[in-house]
């Protein structure tokens, strides 16, 4: 069982881990589509989104979903009756619609795409 355990943090380390600028606890995005101001991508699978109250948020999706996604601001639409975004959300990422599963959404401070001088990371 303790193995087990340890297996699961060594493969989902950004998960568990403290990131700079981010919340260890997870939350929901309470949105429709209209109400997104900003997607931009972090490192590897994650996506950085900003809701209509200016909050920013880090939403990691599954492995590998991005890795055909060239765009920096990637066209991101997110299940179409959706009024929240959580971890089990799907998303549809580019011109070819590759669809994802959110794994995780929590708080952000603004990403360095955004500010110049933020601690955030894009991992």
């Amino acid at each position: 069982m303790m193995i087990t355990l340890m297996a699961l943090a060594i493969a989902h380390p950004a998960e568990t881990a403290s990131l700079p600028g981010i919340a260890d606890e997870e939350t929901q995005i309470g949105v429709t589509q209209r109400q997104l101001r900003n997607v931009v991508r972090g490192n590897g699978d994650v996506l950085f989104v900003q809701d209509r109250t200016n909050r920013w948020y880090r939403v990691a999706l599954n492995e590998g979903c991005t890795d055909n996604v060239i765009d920096p601001r990637p066209t991101v639409k997110f299940g179409a009756r959706a009024t929240t975004i959580d971890q089990g959300s799907n998303v549809y990422i580019g011109d070819f619609g590759s669809v994802c599963k959110v794994t995780s959404v929590r708080r952000s401070e603004t990403p360095p795409q955004y500010d110049s001088d933020s601690i955030v990371t894009l991992d």
